[in-house]
């Protein structure tokens, strides 16, 4: 589909910015995709793959051809920088929360690596929504492993920027409107207020979404990130801030079988 859209001397960054709108990127309206398990190599525990990515919506090639029509005159790197400051998000406001993450979306899990949790009964009846955070989020795991099983925030993180939220840990926090690969309006909150839970790893991908470890950035200069199984109506791939907080004691209940096969 991307090959209908770029073109010419322009045809790298064409590309680079319908991969970015494409990639862990879902229609709200759409029926639910088929959730695919891989199996780490390492590990006997169904993780979701940092790499799948779907095709790129009809409005995301719509916005890179309207981008590549839009350039007119000039040189390509007259006009690469305006795109290239979009990408990496001017304000990096927290609007009062604690921190910010960029966000994508990928499904339930059936035995996610936070002790083999069922992210859709998890949460099931809850006003939580359930995350998977980055693997620099969560960079300790079982066995000294690299990754995947229960992973818990290293005791350094926060001093390199990179919010504290491994395995079985809560926040509250507010969707942005500002999205990091399209203009129009980057003021205030999309959402309402909402409340998540960490039941899962994104394991890090060089160049991608999900930063391997503490300090890292991804491909839109973010160090922190959340893969959501299911974000609010109307969100794809808009930053996120929040502030950790207690999970409730509902669900530190539902969470207790999986914090047993973490400790074992």
């Amino acid at each position: 589909m991307a090959s209908r859209v770029c073109r010419g001397l322009v045809a790298t960054l064409c590309l680079a910015a319908v991969d970015l709108a494409a990639g862990r990127l879902g229609d709200p309206s759409a029926s639910a995709p088929e959730v695919e398990g891989n199996a780490s190599d390492t590990q006997n525990v169904s993780i979701h793959s940092a790499a799948a990515m779907r095709e790129p919506s009809a409005v995301a090639v719509d916005a890179a051809a309207q981008l590549v029509a839009s350039w007119g005159n000039g040189t390509a790197l007259d006009k690469m920088q305006p795109l290239t400051n979009r990408m990496v998000s001017n304000s990096k406001s927290t609007m009062g929360y604690a921190w910010r993450a960029s966000t994508t979306r990928y499904g339930d899990s059936d035995a996610a690596s936070c002790g083999g949790l069922n992210t859709a009964k998890l949460i099931a009846g809850t006003d939580y929504h359930s995350v998977a955070s980055s693997q620099a989020m969560q960079s300790l795991f079982k066995w000294g492993a690299s990754c995947c099983y229960c992973g818990e925030a290293a005791p350094h993180a926060s001093s390199q920027g990179v919010a504290p939220m491994g395995c079985f840990t809560c926040a509250k926090g507010r969707f942005l409107n500002e999205r990091p690969y399209e203009g129009g309006n980057n003021d205030g909150f999309a959402t309402a207020e909402i409340r998540i839970v960490v039941s899962d790893v994104c394991p890090g991908d060089a160049g991608g979404w999900c930063q391997a470890k503490p300090g890292d950035k991804n491909l839109v200069g973010e160090r922190n990130h959340f893969d959501f199984s299911w974000p609010p109506s109307g969100i794809n791939n808009n930053f996120f801030v929040f502030t950790p907080e207690e999970c409730s004691p509902e669900l530190k209940l539902r969470m207790a079988g999986g914090e047993g096969r973490c400790h074992q």
